[in-house]
């Protein structure tokens, strides 16, 4: 069954490269049918569509808790299948309530509210499928990924264009979007990994039935520094969009996240493909440290290679871009938009740097790195934005991801010495 192959890693790495690229350019399609179908409303639809990305992703990367890389890294089997599906369970419900709270204490009105909670169970689905894609991850059979992500990413983006061509509402097109991805986790996802493992491993349908018991909490309490460090970062990522929400309102927040939908789009396509190289990468770490060093070094050229062309293309048809792509109104922000794509680059490095730490399982060290990350940015973004207001947003992602890149590196090199000096020891 050419379904259930074991892949290259370049075969794997391609697979994925593809299916996130197609990923990513729908979601920036929902972004462009915002503001085409939107009309008059269309910035202050993209506005709400942003704001619930700001609140929803950082809650989701705590309780998400980096299972799908604690998952894909766990080459041993430690845990059971069903711990990880009933540990799901509970940071869903977890993570649909905390965003109900925000919501009531920030003082939302009840459209919105309901908007930015049902976008949080759409996040949270998106988060269950992320096991199913996991497993196929740590069987180094990705193909199964592939079809999952082109097939939710059409159906998503289908039936929320209809959605809001119809009705005009952006809740709509939320809940479209909910029930596409249950559809396809439901009758592909499920069905088609169940008979993988099956088929690899043996496993049968109880063992993805969830199951509560003390290795739950021992997985919990693993994974909780996983999920801090991404947390910390994605608010780091975020923090532009809430002061320039508070200072600058909706309008201004609708057309950053206009500009800043290319760049979670290019992050969208670019960092699944790091999960493709997690078993290799753990493993490397721990049985041939210098591999561990080769495979760093030449993805980290790759993008910044991958980089230097994303912002030489931003600089000279960004205008282009951003008028066909989004309107008018946007195409005088072409100065910004190439800041932003700058910003992109250094943004990938700092988030590739945060998967190496990962994949060495230096969990703690990378949440308190990330927490100083967030400081600066916090402080950046007070100085820069109540006066520059979308200047000054796009200034403060620009000097974050700056610095988060350069940091990073040193303490790259200080896991590597460590490990090595480990390894002498031990010989």
């Amino acid at each position: 069954m050419t379904l259930f192959k074991k892949y290259s890693l370049r075969v794997n790495f391609s697979m994925m490269f593809s299916s996130s690229f197609l990923s990513a350019f729908l979601r920036w399609g929902i972004v462009c049918v915002i503001v085409k179908l939107g009309g008059k409303q269309g910035p202050e639809m993209l506005g709400l569509w942003t704001l619930a990305q700001a609140l929803t992703m950082p809650v989701m990367y705590i309780t998400d808790l980096n299972l799908r890389t604690v998952l894909i890294t766990d080459s041993k089997r430690t845990y059971p299948l069903n711990h990880f599906f009933a540990l799901r369970l509970i940071t869903n419900f977890v993570l649909v309530t905390i965003v109900t709270i925000i919501c009531i204490i920030m003082g939302i009105d009840l459209y919105r509210t309901i908007c930015i909670v049902l976008f949080s169970i759409s996040t949270g689905v998106f988060s269950f499928r992320e096991l199913f894609m996991a497993i196929s991850i740590r069987n180094e059979s990705t193909k199964i990924n592939a079809i999952s992500t082109f097939l939710v990413s059409l159906l998503s983006f289908v039936t929320f264009a209809i959605a809001l061509y119809y009705t005009n509402l952006l809740l709509w097109g939320i809940i479209s979007i909910v029930v596409s991805r249950l559809l396809i986790m439901l009758f592909y996802d499920f069905p088609v990994v169940m008979r993988m493992e099956n088929f690899f491993n043996n496993q049968k349908m109880i063992d993805f039935i969830p199951h509560f018991s003390k290795d739950t909490l021992n997985l919990l309490i693993i994974s909780i520094p996983a999920g801090l460090s991404v947390s910390i970062l994605s608010l780091c990522n975020n923090v532009p969009i809430y002061l320039l929400d508070y200072y600058s309102g909706p309008e201004k927040t609708g057309l950053y996240g206009g500009l800043n939908f290319f760049f979670l789009a290019l992050n969208i396509a670019l960092t699944p493909l790091f999960s493709t190289i997690g078993p290799r990468l753990s493993r490397s770490f721990n049985n041939d440290i210098a591999d561990f060093i080769k495979i760093v070094s030449l993805l980290s050229g790759c993008i910044i290679f991958s980089s230097v062309i994303i912002a030489v293309l931003a600089k000279y048809f960004g205008a282009y871009v951003l008028t066909i792509a989004l309107s008018k109104e946007f195409s005088g922000l072409a100065d910004q938009f190439s800041l932003l794509m700058i910003a992109a680059g250094f943004w990938f490095n700092w988030a590739f740097m945060n998967f190496v730490i990962q994949a060495a399982r230096y969990y703690w060290l990378l949440a308190s790195f990330n927490l100083f990350m967030l400081a600066i940015s916090i402080c950046i973004g007070l100085y820069w934005i109540p006066g520059k207001s979308l200047d000054g947003a796009i200034l403060c992602r620009l000097m974050t991801t700056v610095l988060g890149a350069l940091f990073s590196v040193p303490l790259i090199w200080w896991i590597v010495r460590k490990k090595r000096t480990e390894v002498l020891e031990n010989k």
